[in-house]
């Protein structure tokens, strides 16, 4: 993703949730990593294993990062 594309999400009128967990970047290497902005409003690079809170990142992938917790399973996509 480029820092064009980044710059315009940041500015587009619907913006980002800022009281809700958003997944901001992804780098999807042979150890894919991603950038997220926590509820609290900390950036946060993780890896599949890494703890948010009650919830464990379980995958990471083009289509965005999975996260399991209490046993339920979510997704976050990158906004649009």
């Amino acid at each position: 993703m480029s820092n064009t594309i980044v710059a315009e999400a940041a500015r587009a009128p619907q913006g980002i949730e800022l009281d809700e967990t958003v997944l901001i970047g992804l780098f999807l290497s042979e150890t894919p990593t991603a950038l997220m902005r926590l509820a609290d409003g900390r950036v946060v690079k993780v890896g599949v294993g890494t703890a948010i809170g009650t919830a464990e990142i379980v995958a990471i992938d083009e289509g965005g990062v999975r996260l399991l917790e209490d046993r339920v399973a979510r997704s976050l996509q990158m906004p649009a």
